[in-house]
């Protein structure tokens, strides 16, 4: 989940509604990703009191994916589906978890639980049971009495309830459903015990005859968000920075010809313009990264020599493209720290120095066999041109 995301759901919300819709099956199969882009989106779906959103979980709804669906109207889930887990977390330098105070992580909690609590009161979930995916430490019961009524309960009420011997564990459940060391996540057939799902179905085709729907429009991904998907896999923006590095290069070594500048505008623009689409970066960053590329240009071009506005001007561009590989999953409103914030530093980490390395080495090879290449052999001057000439010189006779 991202920015992009979430922008293209609203706009195809609105294009189910013109179309005349009066339900929508959300699709949902996600990990989750930028906790501000799911609170917005379930800010919206909860809004939308014109249309019955159903979503559908086919395979897994984590973290910010269990946000969204339970935003929605109701829930239904394929087989062997997972629905759960979002606890915000903090991750360390070295990639592992990070113990936080009881204060800080209930301050990080609070947003979200917010959203959580929300969506049970429209939707008709137990807020203990939703809110035990947000938070570690709460311990669920789910008991029953004689006459078939049944309830989610805390420790302490559940050990009254027990005691007095009218209720006891819903059978067919872990006794708790959800312990104090874990954040309650819920296979397809878990999910319909709790009242979690409304039912189990293959697809959304299934789904739709099932209720008698006639679908009216097909808002799948585009090829165009399946670009932006591919452009923002890390392996990918490693090879536009090894490109944008090495047609850079060219430009400075070979100016005026306009291809490697081309190229290099071109794959700085899908660097930076790809983060800026879907929320990774923002304009003080773009800023930073073409800041320090005037500072390099002033280097090489008016005052050469000095290395200070190159040096200024490197750290500048590869410390605002690291920053697009973090993008808002440090805070947001209320000091909450995102999830993967050190991880998604070290794959920036990772991309930044292994393009790094590969350019290096690829601008080697240029330099030693650009003159060789058909068409740049044509681009570089290869012979000394004005001066005096080295060989011997015959005197004319009159």
């Amino acid at each position: 989940m991202d920015d992009y995301n979430r922008d293209a759901l609203f706009r195809n919300i609105e294009r189910a509604r013109k179309a005349g819709a009066k339900a929508v099956i959300l699709h949902v199969d996600t990990y989750g990703g930028l906790v501000s882009s799911g609170l917005d989106i379930a800010r919206f779906l909860r809004r939308q009191d014109d249309l019955h959103i159903i979503a559908f979980v086919d395979d897994k709804a984590i973290s910010a994916g269990a946000m969204i669906a339970l935003a929605c109207n109701e829930i239904v889930m394929a087989p062997s589906s997972v629905l759960g887990d979002c606890a915000p977390i903090v991750f360390k330098s070295d990639g592992k978890l990070e113990s936080l105070p009881p204060d800080e992580r209930a301050k990080q909690e609070s947003p979200i639980l917010k959203d959580f609590e929300a969506s049970a009161v429209r939707n008709g979930y137990d807020p203990l049971l939703v809110t035990s995916m947000v938070s570690a430490p709460k311990v669920v019961y789910y008991v029953e009495d004689g006459e078939g009524h049944r309830r989610f309960v805390d420790e302490p009420i559940y050990k009254t309830l027990v005691k007095d011997g009218d209720w006891k564990p819903v059978p067919g459940l872990s006794n708790p459903v959800d312990g104090p060391a874990t954040l309650l996540t819920v296979t397809t057939d878990e999910a319909l015990k709790l009242g979690l799902a409304k039912a189990q179905v293959r697809s959304v085709e299934e789904l739709a005859n099932q209720r008698g729907y006639t679908i009216v429009a097909d808002f799948s991904p585009t090829a165009g968000d399946r670009i932006v998907s591919v452009l923002g896999n890390p392996l990918v923006r490693g090879i536009l920075l090894i490109i944008f590095l090495n047609s850079l290069f060219v430009a400075f070594k070979m100016p005026g010809h306009g291809a490697a500048e081309a190229i290099a505008l071109l794959s700085l623009g899908m660097l930076v313009g790809v983060p800026l689409l879907t929320g990774y970066a923002t304009l003080w960053e773009i800023l930073i990264i073409l800041g320090g590329l005037a500072l390099v240009a002033f280097e090489i071009f008016v005052f050469p020599g000095h290395m200070v506005s190159l040096l200024v001007g490197s750290v500048m561009v590869f410390g605002g493209l690291l920053l697009t590989f973090v993008g808002d999953t440090i805070t947001m409103p209320g000091g909450l720290q995102m999830p993967g914030t050190w991880v998604s530093l070290q794959h920036g980490l990772y991309v930044i120095v292994g393009g790094l390395v590969c350019s290096m080495l690829l601008s080697a090879w240029l330099r030693r066999y650009l003159p060789k290449l058909p068409y740049f052999n044509r681009l570089i001057l290869t012979t000394n041109s004005g001066g005096s000439p080295t060989g011997p010189v015959a005197a004319a006779a009159d």
